[in-house]
């Protein structure tokens, strides 16, 4: 009896397009501190400097209104990208023979599922969705992977 199954993997990245693009978290991704670090830092110093001299005037609490605005405007940095962006698409993460031996100490599916998948998602570190197709072999099935 051949139990192999194959999934089609064209088919599931047209589901996967359309998932992400009719729901908007889907498509956030984390956005760089970096254009908000400077000024965000230079607030918080100048206000900071400005406090060590013990003035208590309106420009202290102006100083003050600056780094409390710009910290609460850098953190969290997410953009949701339009759905019609090229950079909106989600990738299928598919694992290389070389990513499954990684794992071969796996004692489960799911410890197998986890490592993999684990390996996969550093590809791409901005993004907050991911779609991995992981392989669950059984231990027959192991050994012709291992030769491959």
């Amino acid at each position: 009896q051949d139990r192999a199954l194959h999934l089609d993997v064209p088919a599931l990245q047209r589901a996967v397009d359309r998932l992400v693009a009719r729901h908007a978290a889907l498509r956030a991704r984390n956005a760089s501190e970096l254009p908000l670090f400077m000024p965000t830092y230079d607030g918080a110093s100048l206000w900071q400097l400005w406090c060590a001299g013990g003035r208590r005037d309106w420009t202290r609490a102006a100083l003050g209104w600056v780094a409390r605005s710009s910290i609460y405007g850098a953190w969290p940095r997410t953009s949701v990208l339009h759905a019609g962006l090229p950079e909106a698409r989600t990738p299928l993460l598919i694992p290389t023979v070389a990513d499954l031996r990684d794992c071969e100490g796996a004692q489960s599916s799911d410890q197998q599922a986890f490592w993999v998948g684990g390996t996969l998602l550093g590809q791409r570190p901005g993004e907050m969705f991911h779609v991995c197709v992981v392989p669950i072999f059984s231990q027959a099935d192991a050994a012709t992977v291992g030769a491959a």
